[in-house]
């Protein structure tokens, strides 16, 4: 289960969703649930994005919320992730206030409140939260900065690149695709829209449905 949330997580940084679309989630070859990503656009041309991701783990029912906010030159508003299951309901709630992260994290019926400064220096513009957004990458440009993970609690240095143009093979056909990476182990196959038509990660793999 935390390998999906981990994935989760990650995919906030590499997506940039237009308009919405369902992926079949897999683990270990066998599917096990369902991911809805919706993205839209704020009144002053900011980005939302909403990921929901309903599984079974154990054959017992788990829903994960993610949502994240950000202004138009990538600078991050809001996160929220909210992961519901038969052990009770976990929120984090993150607000932005320069380059420190205010987190309300409420688990079990207790609210706990941190501040988390960004390293001296950061840069916390996602930048790559735009591209396919009227703003169309070069091939292998990349954009670093710092990324505060909801699921470790802290400030991850992360490096987003275009790879270039490519194919995927999805559900069988062979689709042009736009390949982006996150580090060296997570690569999403895109859309010229934008849209995730593959997601590959250690452990759990995402395929669009058709």
């Amino acid at each position: 289960m935390r390998t999906a949330i981990a994935l989760l997580v990650g995919v906030e940084a590499v997506v940039a969703a237009a308009g919405q679309t369902r992926l079949a989630v897999f683990m270990g070859g066998n599917r096990v649930g369902t991911a809805t990503i919706t993205e839209t656009k704020t009144s002053d041309a900011g980005i939302q994005s909403q990921m929901r991701l309903e599984m079974k783990a154990a054959g017992a029912a788990v829903e994960i919320i993610q949502i994240g906010e950000y202004s138009k030159d990538g600078t991050p508003r809001r996160k929220y992730i909210r992961q519901s299951s038969p052990q009770g309901l976990e929120m984090k709630v993150v607000t932005f206030q320069g380059t420190t992260a205010h987190l309300v994290h409420e688990v079990g019926g207790t609210r706990v409140t941190k501040s988390y400064p960004a390293p001296a220096g950061a840069n916390i513009k996602a930048k790559s939260e735009l591209w396919f957004h009227g703003v169309t990458p070069k091939q292998g440009e990349t954009d670093e900065y710092h990324r505060f993970d909801m699921n470790r609690m802290e400030w991850q240095k992360v490096v987003v690149r275009y790879v270039g143009p490519g194919v995927v093979e999805v559900r069988g056909a062979k689709r042009p695709c736009h390949i982006v990476t996150l580090g060296s182990d997570m690569k999403v196959f895109l859309s010229d829209d934008g849209l995730p038509l593959r997601i590959e990660s250690p452990g759990v793999v995402m395929e669009v449905e058709e």
